[in-house]
């Protein structure tokens, strides 16, 4: 390889480091969408276990409807301000968009039907938010992600094993671990990138 392709290889490099960097300051700079969206579902869940009426599972939908809207104008106002980052948000994105759509499907057809138990969506909620928090975790080389994956992998596999009465809580302690706790890391981190810049 003569000098001047290795030199315009090492450009392209580079460029790839920066995109991957800006990739990742705008990932840990979203840290509030999952903030936000696990303390919304977080409170509807909560909600939900403590009070025992027949219509207290609504507070999930609801909260998650919340959730979904702050993330989707969230995302809209961060893809506004950055033009140039890596294919990574768009693997991602697709990784959470299909995963909620699946687990709407999951709760808006099948438990209605009893073709699923409501008890099973928590342990199926749990297995299926792993995946693209395993996404976010890969593609960023960010650990927060991947050990929340670690965690909603433990409470789906838990959540089978126990009787079905503590499934939902066995879920919200998942939810408080495995995405409010990387949601307050990823904050921490952009305030310490925003603290070095």
């Amino acid at each position: 390889m003569n000098d001047g392709a290795q030199a315009k290889l090492q450009q392209e490099l580079e460029l790839i480091k920066r995109m991957v960097s800006a990739s990742r300051r705008v990932r840990a700079e979203s840290g509030d969408i999952y903030l936000v969206v696990g303390i919304l579902l977080f409170v509807g869940g909560s909600y939900d276990w403590a009070v025992d009426s027949d219509m207290s599972w609504v507070a999930w939908p609801i909260c998650g409807a919340l959730g979904w809207l702050y993330a989707a104008a969230s995302g809209i106002r961060r893809a506004r301000r950055e033009t140039r980052v890596t294919f990574g948000p768009r693997i991602e994105g697709v990784a959470w968009t299909v995963t909620c759509i699946a687990i709407a499907i999951l709760g808006g057809i099948y438990v209605p039907t009893k073709i699923i138990a409501v008890e099973l969506m928590y342990p199926l909620m749990g297995l299926m938010l792993a995946i693209p928090l395993a996404v976010s975790g890969s593609v960023y080389r960010y650990w927060p992600l991947t050990a929340g994956a670690l965690v909603f992998l433990l409470v789906g596999t838990v959540g089978a094993l126990v009787p079905s009465e503590h499934r939902e809580l066995i879920f919200l302690i998942g939810m408080a671990l495995g995405y409010i706790g990387p949601g307050l890391a990823m904050l921490r981190l952009s305030q310490q990138q925003h603290g070095s810049a």
